[in-house]
């Protein structure tokens, strides 16, 4: 199995103007994950109270860059 790897943008028609274009980086225990069929989530992997969220609902519309891996 091949790891993907991405970057994820929030979209440059972002309401706040200061993280339009800018890369989304998840904050604390939260890390991005990719579903079979491509969707994206935020896990929260807190040892009590682990969640997962869809990255649509909270940051809204992003883009996504696939970065090649040069091995």
């Amino acid at each position: 199995m091949t790891r993907k790897k991405f970057k994820i943008y929030y979209s440059k028609d972002n309401p706040d103007k200061e993280k339009a274009g800018k890369r989304y980086k998840p904050e604390g225990k939260d890390m991005l994950v990719m579903n079979s069929g491509g969707v994206f989530f935020v896990y929260n992997g807190e040892p009590y109270y682990p969640s997962i969220r869809s990255l649509v609902d909270k940051i809204g519309n992003y883009d996504v860059k696939w970065v090649d891996d040069l091995l």
